[in-house]
């Protein structure tokens, strides 16, 4: 029997690309278009596009990776935003979203 905890607690098992569109962010509540698997709690987690980016530049900066910003900044391209304030990162990370996903 499949779990039915999601929205607020994430899930066990990944949603599909569909699924996961119709939920929201588990951070902040806007639709969410990945998911996040965290190890330490075992669950998918949905999140948005901006809090996707967040979480890959705050792991490429745990990494010490020495392309994080730059990565960080092709990425958020990649997803139709700019980013400012990297170097500040966490605290001071601006998005300017150049045009709507969707």
């Amino acid at each position: 029997m499949k779990s039915v905890v999601h929205r607020q607690h994430g899930r066990p098992e990944a949603y599909t690309q569909i699924g996961v569109r119709r939920l929201p962010c588990f951070r902040c509540g806007d639709r969410a278009e990945y998911q996040w698997n965290v190890c330490a709690d075992g669950l998918h987690h949905p999140v948005c596009t901006r809090c996707d980016i967040q979480l890959n530049a705050l792991v490429l900066h745990w990494m010490l990776h020495p392309h994080a910003e730059q990565l960080v900044e092709e990425y958020a391209r990649s997803k139709g935003y700019v980013i400012s304030g990297y170097r500040s990162w966490p605290s001071a990370v601006q998005f300017h979203a150049v045009a709507e996903p969707w």
